[in-house]
This record gives C-alpha cells, sequence and structure tokens, in this order.
C-alpha cells in the first residue's frame, strides 16, 4: 500500500474517533461493555480532541518526502495505536470490558503496522 493511502486511511480512522468520542461516546462505551456514567463520558468526550489533532497531522504530512520528523511524526502515532491495542487487550484479561474489545484491537495492530511499513516510502 502506498504512502498517501495509509497516511489517509489513518486519517479517516482518527477524524471518525473523534467524531464518535465527542459526539456519541455511550455508543463507543456501551460498544465495549462500559457503564455510561457521567464520569466515563467525560473522559472520553475530553480525550477526543486527541484523534483531531491525530487526523489534522495525518493530513500535515500526507505529501511530505520522507525525513527524520515525518518518521518521528508516523512512529509516534505508530506506537500510540500499539498502546491502544494493549491497554484494550489488558482491560480484556483483568475483566474491565468484554470481547468485542479485539475489533478495536484488529483494526489498531494492522493500521500501526501499515504506518511503520510506509513511513520511509515516498508520498
Amino acid at each position: 500500500m502506498s504512502y498517501r493511502a495509509v497516511i489517509a486511511l489513518n486519517r479517516l480512522l482518527f477524524a471518525g474517533l473523534f467524531i464518535v468520542l465527542c459526539f456519541v461516546p455511550t455508543v463507543y462505551l456501551t460498544g465495549y461493555g462500559i457503564t455510561t456514567e457521567d464520569s466515563a463520558q467525560f473522559i472520553t468526550r475530553r480525550a477526543s480532541p486527541m484523534f483531531l489533532g491525530l487526523a489534522y497531522m495525518m493530513w500535515a504530512i500526507r505529501s511530505l518526502d520522507p525525513s527524520p520528523a515525518r518518521r518521528a511524526l508516523t512512529d509516534g502515532t505508530a506506537l500510540l495505536l500499539l498502546g491502544i491495542a494493549a491497554t484494550g487487550l489488558y482491560s480484556l484479561a483483568t475483566g474491565a470490558v468484554g470481547p468485542k474489545i479485539l475489533v478495536g484491537v484488529a483494526v489498531e495492530i494492522p493500521f500501526a503496522a501499515a504506518l511503520l511499513s510506509v513511513r520511509n516510502k515516498a508520498p
């Protein structure tokens, strides 16, 4: 897959997460079997701008030639996705969430791998 395609897919993922987390956090929370208390909704909404920022960063680097800065952004984003996947697996192992978290993990790991595979390709 091309660099631009991977970046575009990540941009769409992050923009979609921003919309869901910000505007309908209960959909996200209940999907993983988490109660939708006010505190959970607050934290979910509070985290949503992070994904908007990531979507913007993906848009901003879409045409950059390989460089240390571009690699740092793609590697950091891949690390973020792998970290989210790891926390999902940990939460499943401890019983904090249901098995539907594996759907998220099944998206996060390939997206991270795709970023790492194209980090040195020309746009």
